[in-house]
């Protein structure tokens, strides 16, 4: 079969039909102004991708010039033999390419299709009978329509048995931001003066409260990120009920903990148990003040990079609810939009029955052009059907309800939001369903 397709920056809308019909060959009628930019390329890339067999073919035309439209498809179906195989794809395009489209259809009896992406059906354009159920298509097959990349060192994707100790230490962060913020400058600017060393000192000046410095640096040694040279593994006082409970309980609970996962390789020396002779109370220390290990290569990764947190957290959540999620995804916007940038980082990307959700993540109080810039990042790349989402650790709706506050403005714009603090109050699907129902 051939398939008549008008070409749009509407991936969802370009690639549906295609995955769904899998045409021999398709012929798309493209602006004359973008058929020499990278969108063909990177299309054609993904429609290999998907149909390996397929044939691809662009002709260029001037979109607001009906004749050049309507001239253009006839001399395309002239050089077709047998017009039975032939039908023509509504979807994408602009408005004169659809109403083109139909006329032709109805002059030589082709088949107009269009695809309901909502309902997830392709339709027969004439009759409204449905033909067949849509096939989805895939994040990657998304992401290299766009002429997008997982850049293979933004992140060291964790593996799955590694996800509960980086949610539980991004929720200790996220309780004590500021002091993260401090905590992590310091060992990021100590590791970065000494090369690729895994130890670095610490002392109880850092950070921007005693005590919330402590719990980060407690948490990263209970999650199995960092372990003291000293063997410590607990910052504090113990008191008889905690030596108490460590005579019996903990032991075997570190030692679970520490064994065999990618974080805790070499933790062992800091495991309360594991043959130690020392007693419970030895494993204490009422300072932070010592020098630390990082435990692989991925935790120093981690430790060291301040926004990596809510990223990681994000990415993790948005597996358990959509079909398939990307992180630290590059956009090549090079050529394309002819923007002086010619590389753009996507935090999140998720997708979820071929709608591609953008997510921005800040560790910080957001600002306007971060609505902006994920909005057009969405709009741009997927298309009106992309979700726009923004996630940010601070919480954006205790700002107020005033038309110029945050919250109302990103509810204007149709961006979403994820505050982190609610996905431990709610299911992940209720937290990205909220926002998801912003962009409607």
């Amino acid at each position: 079969m051939i398939q008549i397709d008008f070409f749009d920056k509407d991936i969802v809308s370009t690639l549906l039909p295609i995955s769904t019909t899998r045409p021999d060959k398709v012929v798309f009628l493209i602006d004359k102004r973008n058929i020499t930019g990278r969108d063909p390329e990177n299309v054609t890339r993904a429609i290999k991708n998907m149909l390996p067999e397929t044939e691809v073919e662009f002709q260029p035309v001037t979109v607001d010039d009906l004749a050049d439209i309507y001239n253009k498809m006839r001399e395309v179906l002239n050089g077709i033999e047998d017009l039975g195989d032939v039908c023509i794809d509504l979807t994408g395009g602009t408005e004169l390419m659809s109403a083109c489209g139909y006329r032709i259809s109805k002059e030589l009896d082709i088949l107009a299709i269009y695809v309901d992406v909502r309902r997830e059906h392709v339709i027969n354009a004439e009759t409204g009978e449905v033909i067949s159920p849509v096939k989805h298509i895939s994040l990657e097959d998304c992401l290299m329509a766009i002429g997008a990349k997982r850049l293979k060192d933004s992140h060291d994707l964790p593996d799955e048995e590694e996800y509960a100790r980086i949610l539980g230490m991004s929720e200790i962060i996220f309780a004590n931001i500021e002091d993260w913020s401090k905590l992590c400058q310091h060992i990021a600017n100590t590791v970065s003066t000494s090369g690729q060393r895994m130890t670095f000192r610490l002392n109880d000046r850092i950070g921007r409260t005693k005590n919330g410095t402590r719990a980060l640096v407690q948490g990263f040694m209970d999650k199995g990120f960092l372990e003291r040279t000293d063997g410590k593994t607990r910052i504090g006082r113990p008191g008889l009920e905690i030596l108490n409970e460590l005579g019996k309980d903990d032991r075997a609970q570190n030692s679970e903990d520490f064994d065999g996962n990618e974080f805790g390789k070499g933790a062992e020396a800091g495991a309360v148990g594991k043959g130690a002779e020392t007693s419970a109370a030895d494993k204490y220390t009422d300072t932070i003040d010592g020098e630390y290990r990082f435990t692989s290569k991925k935790a120093r990764e981690y430790i060291t990079t301040y926004g990596t947190w809510l990223e990681l957290y994000v990415y993790i959540k948005a597996l358990e609810v959509y079909d398939e999620a990307a992180i630290g995804v590059v956009i090549d916007w090079y050529d394309g939009d002819h923007i002086d940038t010619q590389d753009n980082e996507i935090d999140v990307v998720a997708m979820r029955r071929s709608i591609p959700i953008f997510i921005s993540c800040k560790m910080r109080k957001p600002v306007s052009g971060d609505l902006y810039e994920v909005g057009f990042v969405a709009s741009r790349l997927g298309g009106s059907r992309a979700k726009a989402i923004l996630a940010t650790t601070y919480p954006v709706k205790e700002m107020g309800t005033s038309p110029k506050r945050m919250y109302q403005r990103m509810k204007k714009l149709r961006v979403g939001l994820i505050e982190a603090e609610r996905f431990s109050e709610l299911p992940a699907a209720d937290v990205f369903n909220h926002a998801t129902q912003m962009t409607e």
